[in-house]
């Protein structure tokens, strides 16, 4: 069975993450004559981002993101909470109410991807890929 297709690029809500150049590109803000400077993903945080999106809008159990991303042993481990957090900080809005990076309680994790164009109400709506390699 064929694994998914790797998005490269995510468009999460205003801003644009490029998983090749491990870069959060902002949105311009009202009155700007240029782009904010970019964030930049770390290794693992861009890791976690292209495991999730080649499963959206499916929940992946933080067993295989600690075997996958640590080659860790399935057990109590905040090392992936801590790096959740930490990317949570760098793609919403309010990491304490995430829109995009979802934890589904006692499970794992999930990407929930806009649609391009966002819907109506400005709501995220599951997986829409900008581009693939």
């Amino acid at each position: 069975m064929a694994l998914p297709t790797v998005p490269t690029l995510l468009q999460l809500g205003p801003r644009i993450v490029d998983l090749v150049k491990r870069r959060i590109e902002p949105p311009l803000s009202d009155g700007d004559s240029g782009r904010m400077p970019g964030l930049k993903l770390t290794r693992t945080e861009s890791a976690i981002l292209r495991l999730l999106a080649q499963h959206a809008p499916a929940t992946v159990h933080r067993d295989e993101l600690l075997r996958t991303l640590w080659n860790l042993a399935p057990r109590s481990s905040r090392t992936l909470d801590t790096h959740m957090t930490r990317l949570r900080r760098k793609v919403e809005d309010d990491p304490s109410a995430p829109r995009y990076v979802l934890t589904v309680y006692r499970v794992g994790y999930r990407l929930e991807l806009p649609v391009a164009g966002g819907a109506p109400d400005g709501a995220p709506t599951p997986n829409t890929r900008f581009a693939t390699t």
